[in-house]
Order: structure tokens, then C-alpha cells, then sequence
């Protein structure tokens, strides 16, 4: 089996195409669509990235959210990324991500784009002003930046907290707002499913000017100097049309606002949560694996998820992430909790269908979850109700507050710290979507990818799902290879077996040909949407 991985791993190997470093799409800059860019693949199944190696923003040897993180930071006004930029080069670094060719993305060209200041945005004494940002286009957006200049002298700073308007009530949005030099430099990216609508004049933002103190009434110019749209469709950048405005103080600004109190030191770690995404028939099981990553080794984490308790039910929560050999296999602290009541009308948020948990691995040995690394920490084994609806429904982070008052918060504990969303330096959260599908399609035994053939990738594919949390299985009784009514690592043995002449000289029904069940079993199988 080595022989083979070997194999598989030696065709991944990059050819040496020259690129700039951070240029997902591939369109010869960096800009917001790259950071789009990256997170769609990573996080939404999106294309390849023509060349990986671009994708690695911080040229840390690998393609994950920290690259996405760095760029966003980038565009903020922070530091380049390393060579080669800001003009193609070859990769002084090599690491294995493969290049096999760069250059061939493209801007799109959209008649109706438009980046705007509104007009009316006006100032009182307090030396406070609101400057409203607003786009066009013809079809709907996953994000937008640019940059304001405003005259020399007339803002003292920006409140980094915005007021985001497109689209309301959003938790997948990332980005940031930064002041230097008389230019105010904005960003968003939207994820998880989010997106501006298509449409003319559509406010999406406003930010919060500090106004210098002792500023004189008057007119004063709003000039929009750069400026990019995000196509949601296809993540291709746009460059919009550029319209700025003007910003107009009735009276002399007498006093000077408190613009930003010194906010504490970001913890310097970059982290995530991420929920996988899975699929389920109506009344049957389904798992979501849950994955903490991050820049620094982990000491224990906290989680609050809340769930549709009109659809789902938990059946339990498994710890998978183990304590390393030679230490003590029990946690110092570890505790899960899941909540299936529906008692409320509706799916009533927090206050019931709920997971949370607090998980420390040890206070007296130094043990860590390692860093740079997807580490699987726990799987919830849900169960869809009977008689649901086709429907897609959500398991998403939110903090909990249960009847003791203790609020339940997403965070993890490095460099000895609580670093959370609020008090990392950055602290990605994703959301699972699941679908619910009817089962009742055929299959082939052993074909796990589902891509009509049975072959290495489809042993690899169920041990990525069971071990890597990759998934979902569009069709778990395809990937029960030995037809024993369970999906676990004796499937892959026996599709390896199968394939290299082993002890299973062949797999049971329906084999060589799609055809349904003739053992049926609590695992499910759809057609691909």
C-alpha cells in the first residue's frame, strides 16, 4: 500500500510555474476576490485554485485559513507577501504545493458595477460623522473593497467597529476598516452561503468617522481611489465604477470624540472552528465532524452549536482527538452537554437543540492539539426526525447562555489564553449545512467517491471521511464495502483487498453494475444535486 501512496503523492508534485504569492483566482494581482477566492475552495468545495502555491499567502507551506487571514491584512494596509510579489517569480520556498500552470484567470466586466459613497453623510459637533458605502451590479456579489482619501486634517481616525447593512444578520462575513494617511481602506468577504443581491445603490455599509477637533463647517470631498467587487458566482474580481461624494459639517466641530479607547493586544493566534458539512435521509443518522485548527499548539477548547430542533435530534458526542501515548488518557476537565428539547414553537435558537461543551486535556503535563494541523476533536451523531421534509438545515456557532447563566463561548485556550473571535488575532467560525435528500438510489458496492468506478481513491475517500473529517458521502451503503451494515476502516481494508488481490476475491451485491440494496441497513444513498 505504501507503493501506492507513493504514487498517488508523486503526481501532486509542482512543475515550477512562476506566480505572484496571494493570487488565488490566478488573475495576475492580489485583491479581495483572492481572499474569496481561497476561502470558496477551503471552505465550499469551489475549483482547485489553478496554482496552490500562489494560495499560500504567508508561505508557510500549506494552503489554509491563516493564507486568507494574512491577505485580508494585506489589503488593510499591513505587510506584502513574501516573494514572489508584487510580479511573478518563481517559488524561492518550494514546499510541494503544486503550480502546474498560472496566469489564466481573468477580472469580469460588469456594465453596472458600481462602488459609491452616498450622499448626505453629515457631521454634528460631536466630531462624529457617518459615511455610507453603497453598490451596483447585475448579478448578486460575495464581497467588495476599496479605499477613501479625504482631505488632509479632516479625520483623526475611524471607529473600527461597522455597521454592516447588506446582507442583515449576517455571521459569515470577514474583513475590517483601517485609517492612515488620510485614507480609509475597507474590506469584506462574505462566506457561508451569504451575498449582496444584484441591484442599483444598495447600501452595504456604514463607517464611523473621528472628526478632527477644531474642524471648520464646510464641504469637504469624499474621493473614492480604489475600488473592487467580488462575483458571487464565479469569485472573479470587478472593477466597478467609482463614485465619491461629499462630506458636509454644518458647525465647527468644537469638541474631539473618543474615536477607538486602545483596544488590548490581539492574542497572536489565527484559529478556526469548522463544522463539516453532511448529508442525511429523512429518519436516518448522520454525523458532523467538528475540526479545530490553529497557528499554535492547543491546550483545550469550548464550543456552543445550536441546532434545528424541529428537524434534529443529538444521539451523542464523541471525543475523537486522544491524548498522545505516555500521558494520562483522561482529560483533566471534559465535559459535553446536548439539549434535545422542543417544547418552544418553532426552532427557538438557544433555548433549546443545543451542543456545548469545555474540554482541557491536561493542567499538570503539557499537552497540546497540535498546530497547522486540521485536528479532528469530536463528532456529533445526530439523528434526522422521521417523515422531514426535503430540506437543508444548519449546525452553527452561537454563544449560549443555559438557565444557570454561564455563558458558553466558542473559544480556545493557547499561549495560555482564552483566544476567542473576539480576542484572537483572527478566529474563523464555520458553519455545517446539511442536506436532507430521500434515500432510494443505486449504487455500486465499494465505490465510495461515487464516481462509478471502484478504485484507491474510493478506500482513500472513506478513510478521509472517518479519520480527516472530509466528507459528506453522498452514499454511505456504496462505501460499506464488506456489506456489514456499518461505514468504519474494514471498508477501505476490504476495497484494498478487493483491488490488489487479497483475501476478498469480490464485493458483495451490487457490484460491477448500480442496483439497490439487497441487504437493507441503516445507511443511505442519493443521487449527486
Amino acid at each position: 500500500m505504501s507503493s501506492i501512496l507513493m504514487i498517488v503523492t508523486a503526481a501532486t508534485l509542482p512543475l515550477g510555474a512562476d506566480f505572484v504569492r496571494g493570487d488565488s483566482n490566478s488573475d495576475g494581482r492580489v485583491s479581495i476576490a483572492d481572499v474569496y477566492a481561497s476561502l470558496a475552495y477551503i471552505f465550499e468545495g469551489s475549483p482547485v485554485p489553478e496554482c496552490r502555491a500562489a494560495s499560500d499567502a504567508n508561505d508557510n507551506g500549506d494552503h489554509d485559513i491563516t493564507d486568507a487571514a494574512f491577505m485580508l491584512s494585506y489589503l488593510l494596509g499591513r505587510s506584502p507577501p513574501p516573494a514572489p510579489f508584487p510580479l511573478p517569480g518563481p517559488d524561492p520556498t518550494p514546499d510541494g504545493l503544486p503550480c502546474e500552470s498560472y496566469g489564466n484567470g481573468s477580472p469580469l466586466s460588469d456594465p453596472a458595477a458600481r462602488l459609491e459613497v452616498l450622499p448626505g453623510s453629515t457631521s454634528g459637533e460631536d466630531g462624529l460623522a457617518t459615511v455610507t458605502l453603497a453598490v451596483s451590479s447585475s448579478a448578486p456579489l460575495g464581497g467588495y473593497a476599496g479605499s477613501i482619501r479625504l482631505p488632509p486634517g479632516t479625520v483623526q481616525d475611524v471607529k473600527r467597529a461597522v455597521r454592516d447593512l447588506q446582507p442583515p444578520d449576517s455571521e459569515g462575513r470577514l474583513g475590517g476598516v483601517a485609517f492612515d494617511q488620510d485614507v480609509i481602506r475597507f474590506s469584506r468577504v462574505l462566506v457561508q452561503g451569504d451575498s449582496i443581491i444584484a441591484g442599483s445603490s444598495i447600501p452595504v455599509v456604514e463607517i464611523t468617522l473621528c472628526l478632527a477637533g477644531g474642524l471648520t463647517a464646510g464641504e469637504y470631498p469624499l474621493t473614492i481611489e480604489t475600488g473592487e467587487l467580488i462575483d458571487l458566482g464565479s469569485g472573479r474580481a470587478i472593477a466597478p465604477v467609482l463614485a465619491g461624494s461629499t462630506l458636509t459639517v454644518p458647525a465647527a466641530v468644537t469638541g474631539q470624540a473618543e474615536c477607538n479607547p486602545p483596544p488590548p493586544e490581539p492574542i497572536p493566534v489565527n484559529a478556526a472552528f469548522k463544522l463539516q458539512d453532511a448529508i442525511a435521509p429523512p429518519g436516518g443518522d448522520v454525523t458532523v465532524p467538528f475540526i479545530i485548527r490553529a497557528d499554535a499548539p492547543i491546550q483545550g477548547y469550548t464550543f456552543s452549536i445550536d441546532f434545528d430542533e424541529t428537524i434534529l435530534q443529538c444521539e451523542s458526542i464523541e471525543k475523537v482527538w486522544q491524548k498522545p501515548a505516555g500521558t494520562d488518557p483522561e482529560y483533566t476537565f471534559g465535559k459535553t452537554i446536548f439539549n434535545n428539547r422542543d417544547d418552544l414553537p418553532g426552532s427557538s435558537g438557544l433555548a433549546e437543540g443545543y451542543l456545548i461543551g469545555a474540554i482541557i486535556f491536561d493542567i499538570e503535563e503539557l499537552v497540546y492539539m497540535p498546530a497547522d494541523t486540521d485536528n479532528l476533536a469530536l463528532r456529533f451523531h445526530m439523528k434526522v426526525k422521521d417523515a422531514t421534509p426535503d430540506v437543508s438545515t444548519e449546525l452553527r456557532f452561537l454563544e449560549h447562555v443555559p438557565p444557570t447563566g454561564q455563558q458558553m463561548r466558542n473559544f480556545i485556550w493557547a499561549l495560555g489564553e482564552a483566544a476567542s473571535p473576539e480576542t484572537a488575532e483572527s478566529f474563523l467560525l464555520v458553519d455545517c449545512l446539511l442536506q436532507i435528500l430521500p434515500d432510494g438510489a443505486v449504487f455500486v458496492r465499494g465505490d465510495s467517491n461515487t464516481d462509478g468506478l471502484v478504485d484507491v481513491s474510493d478506500a482513500v475517500n472513506t478513510l478521509g471521511h472517518l479519520f480527516l473529517g472530509a466528507g459528506p458521502l453522498f452514499c454511505t451503503d456504496a462505501a460499506d464495502a464488506n456489506d456489514d451494515g456499518s461505514l468504519d476502516i474494514s471498508d477501505a481494508i476490504a476495497t484494498l483487498e478487493y483491488l490488489f488481490g487479497g483475501t476478498v476475491p469480490a464485493l458483495p451485491e451490487p457490484h460491477g453494475a448500480p442496483g439497490s440494496d439487497p441487504t437493507p441497513d441503516s445507511l443511505y444513498c442519493y443521487s449527486r444535486p
